[in-house]
């Protein structure tokens, strides 16, 4: 019996290994931890040049990029995560959505022009991941890493992004 729940286990194991390679497909890609995601990094803007002109016309030249990254594959709780976190920052911050202050983007990375975000901001899994951008380019980042635990509780999982968003907007 206890052969068995080992064979199980390590079956299990396998499943999530594999989903994992499916969902970093590409080449050269990496798994960090969630102490490596969360943190500042300046670079240079990293997004792709549809998004750069697009930008340039609606965005004021300091913002705030609100991202939700997924692959093509998407779970219900993926899908709940991005419903809930549209709904947190649209719920708070409508002012800012509508003067362009807080940009909201649900992206592809397993559209091949998307795989940079992956490197860029360390992706291990779906994320949420906010962007602070001033002058067209990216002055930092934070990946909203708890998104996952709180998704059982859409409270909590609503006080969790407004109360990041709104620290990192003050930042």
């Amino acid at each position: 019996m206890m052969r068995l729940k080992l064979i199980a286990i390590l079956v299990l194991l396998v499943i999530c290994i594999i989903a994992i390679c499916m969902f970093f497909s590409g080449e050269g890609q990496q798994v960090f931890s969630a102490e490596q995601s969360v943190q500042s990094k300046s670079a240079a803007d990293t997004r792709p040049a549809g998004e750069k002109a697009a930008s340039q016309d609606s965005s004021p030249s300091e913002h705030v990029v609100a991202y939700y990254f997924h692959s093509d594959r998407r779970c219900r709780t993926c899908l709940t995560i991005e419903a809930y976190t549209e709904e947190a920052l649209k719920e708070k911050f409508a002012e800012a959505i509508t003067t362009g202050k807080l940009v909201w983007r649900s992206i592809d990375v397993s559209a091949p022009k998307n795989k940079h975000f992956v490197d860029d901001y360390q992706l291990y899994a779906q994320s949420v991941v906010l962007s602070a951008v001033r002058e067209e380019k990216q002055t930092k980042w934070k990946n909203l890493d708890r998104v996952w635990q709180l998704v059982r509780n859409k409270q909590a999982f609503f006080s969790y992004v407004q109360t990041e968003m709104t620290d990192f907007m003050k930042e």
